[in-house]
This record gives C-alpha cells, sequence and structure tokens, in this order.
C-alpha cells in the first residue's frame, strides 16, 4: 500500500488551506448575514417612523391645525433624522462586512503561505494544538 505524504497538496498543508478557505468563507457568509439583518432592521424601523408620524399627525390634526402643523414639522424633521441615521448606520454596516471580508482574505492567503514555506511547522503547530485542545478538554 502505497502512504500518503502530507507535504503534498492533498496532505496536512492542504486540509489546513480547506479550513482557512472555509472560515473566510463563513466569515463572508456572516458579514453578508449580518448586513442584510442590519438592512432588514433598518427597512422595519422606517416603516415604523412612517406609521407613527401618521398617527402623530392624525392626533394633532384633531386638536387644532395650527397645533397640527407645528407638530407635523417637528415628526417630519425628526423623521428625516432618523432616516439620515439609519442610511449612515447601513452605510457602516456595509463598510464593516467589505472589511471584515477583505480581512479574512488576507489573513487565509497570509496562512497558506506559511503553510507552503513551511510545511512541517504547520503540522507541529496543528499537533500542538490538538494537544493543548486534548488536555483542555478532557474530564478530570
Amino acid at each position: 500500500m502505497a502512504q500518503k505524504d502530507d507535504a503534498t497538496p492533498g496532505g496536512a498543508g492542504g486540509n489546513a488551506t480547506d479550513e482557512v478557505k472555509k472560515g473566510a468563507a463563513e466569515i463572508r457568509q456572516a458579514a453578508d448575514q449580518a448586513r442584510d439583518d442590519i438592512a432588514d432592521d433598518l427597512r422595519q424601523l422606517r416603516e415604523d417612523i412612517a406609521r407613527l408620524s401618521e398617527t402623530v399627525t392624525a392626533i394633532a390634526a384633531s386638536r387644532g391645525s395650527a397645533a397640527a402643523s407645528a407638530v407635523g414639522d417637528s415628526v417630519r424633521a425628526m423623521k428625516d433624522n432618523v432616516f439620515a441615521t439609519a442610511a449612515d448606520a447601513c452605510s457602516a454596516g456595509a463598510d464593516i462586512a467589505g472589511s471584515a471580508r477583505q480581512h479574512a482574505a488576507s489573513f487565509a492567503g497570509d496562512v497558506e503561505d506559511t503553510v507552503r514555506r513551511n510545511p512541517l511547522g504547520a503540522i507541529l503547530t496543528s499537533l500542538g494544538v490538538g494537544v493543548l485542545i486534548g488536555l483542555m478538554t478532557r474530564s478530570r
């Protein structure tokens, strides 16, 4: 029977690369999901603010047109401020997701380069991490 050489791409170095790529993909997926969740929350917030604006305006209209105008103006200004803040938050979330994606890809590339330059070191490091995890998780 032929033995598989761990220094080949299918060996430990390949497995480490696959795991790093898998981790980077999971980070990208989590960042995309977070961005989508933020966008959904902001859309719901906009709808809630719009309904609140309509309700307050209706109440104020029943109290008098001058008061309604003042309250309506205040609510519109508040709504505009909330929408601007929500847009800024959405933009910041997208920037964070993009940055996380970029850092994950960079990290994956760095790890892959290190494993290619020093496959024995990568194997020994993996062995050491495995031993540490085993020691920490064993029953006492």
